[in-house]
């Protein structure tokens, strides 16, 4: 019996502290590659604590960016740190000369002393317990090696570029924009990245969605808005901000227009205020 993607990772992860993520890009992928989100990006206790600062979101969003880019140009592995002192190793699987998807093996402390005080300096020492410290760098490749037979066996037998009912590109957009989605990204970038031209990636979005990639993006920032209006105190203008609104003016617009009450009265409701304005 052919074992889906998830149920690799499940094994190849069992036991460990590691976290496995698999980036699938442009078309590629199927129902057996198809992974939860968490599976898609970086999810962990301590890489969430890192980014509950937006500065450092931003920061965690444009490392991951540039280190996916870098792999997907030269199509070798990369390997390292992160900012917060974090030790990855990065694997595309390659296929007919083209990257298919990258493989992110990471959540492990090296124990070089550099990178542990910039985890000392960052989290407490009940979060740095949660990483893997019994993992080489050739552990990481021997597990990419086995994930990347799997994945290329999944792709061959089961078909590239369907996932059920659904596009595999269209998914893989979702995923992009779900990952990006407090970054300021255009349609542009994201048809650079996925290698097609823009209208052609817009049109084909809006077939399958019912919805531009813009709208699509608008709904689950305002949809993350709601959340932190609802259960913070923060000004409307720095949610604005932290879900990708440059502009709070533009942010209260599409809010309205989403919600049908603005971003004051939302929370006021939910917390039963008198209406505020505060921005």
């Amino acid at each position: 019996m052919q074992r889906n993607l998830k149920d690799m990772l499940n094994i190849l992860t069992k036991g460990t502290k590691l976290h496995i993520s698999v980036v699938f890009l442009g078309k590629h992928g199927n129902a057996m590659t198809a992974l939860p989100h968490g599976s898609r990006i970086h999810s962990t206790e301590i890489c969430d604590t890192a980014k509950s600062s937006y500065k450092e979101l931003l920061t965690c969003i444009r490392c991951r960016n540039t280190v996916l880019r870098r792999v997907v140009r030269t199509k070798k592995p990369l390997f390292g740190h992160c900012v917060n002192g974090i030790y990855e190793y990065c694997h595309p699987v390659v296929r007919d000369g083209e990257a298919v998807c990258v493989i992110f093996i990471g959540h492990i402390r090296s124990g070089v002393g550099e990178f542990d005080r910039i985890l000392h300096s960052k989290f407490s020492e009940e979060l740095i317990d949660t990483l893997e410290t019994d993992f080489t760098e050739e552990d990481c490749k021997i597990t990419a090696d086995i994930l990347e037979d799997h994945i290329l066996r999944l792709l061959e037998k089961f078909g590239d570029g369907s996932s059920g009912d659904r596009s595999s590109l269209i998914e893989n957009i979702k995923s992009y924009i779900r990952e990006n989605l407090y970054y300021d990204f255009s349609l542009r970038e994201t048809a650079d990245f996925f290698g097609y031209n823009e209208k052609y990636l817009g049109r084909k979005f809006k077939e399958h969605t019912g919805l531009t990639v813009k709208e699509y993006t608008n709904r689950l920032r305002i949809s993350s808005a709601k959340e932190k209006l609802a259960s913070t105190n923060l000004k409307i203008s720095e949610i604005a901000g932290m879900v990708g609104f440059n502009n709070v003016t533009y942010f209260n617009r599409i809010f309205m227009r989403e919600v049908a009450v603005t971003p004051a009265q939302y929370r006021a409701e939910r917390k039963g205020d008198t209406y505020g304005a505060e921005l």
